[in-house]
C-alpha cells in the first residue's frame, strides 16, 4: 500500500511539473504521452518487480547532479565550520541527540 502512494506521489509530482498540456504532452505530430494516471494504472497492474525500474530511472532522473545546489551545499557548509571554529555555535555530543530522538 505504501509503494502505491509512494509512486501516486511522484507521478503526481511529474505531472503537475512536467505536464503542459492537462495530462497530456505531444511528443511528435498525432502522438500524445499518456496521461500521468493513465501511466499509474499501468504500473500499477505490474508485478512488483516490475514496478521497480520506472521507479529506478524517475529517481535517477531526480537525482541528476546540480551545480547550483552543490555550490549552495559547499557555501551552508564552510559557513556553519566556520561558525564553530570562532565559538558561535558548540557542538553537542551524539548521545544528547540520539537520547532527545530516543534513537
Amino acid at each position: 500500500m505504501a509503494d502505491k502512494y509512494w509512486i501516486a506521489t511522484v507521478l503526481n509530482s511529474l505531472e503537475q511539473s512536467l505536464s503542459p498540456v492537462r495530462n497530456k504532452v505531444i511528443l511528435k505530430q498525432g502522438e500524445i504521452m499518456p496521461s500521468t494516471q493513465a501511466l499509474q494504472k499501468q504500473i500499477a497492474q505490474l508485478p512488483a518487480l516490475d514496478r521497480i525500474a520506472p521507479v529506478e530511472d524517475i529517481l535517477q532522473g531526480l537525482d541528476a547532479p546540480d551545480a547550483a545546489v552543490d555550490a549552495l551545499w559547499a557555501s551552508e557548509a564552510e559557513s556553519r565550520l566556520a561558525a564553530y571554529k570562532s565559538g558561535q555555535v558548540k557542538a553537542i555530543p551524539l548521545s544528547e541527540v540520539l537520547a532527545k530522538y530516543k534513537l
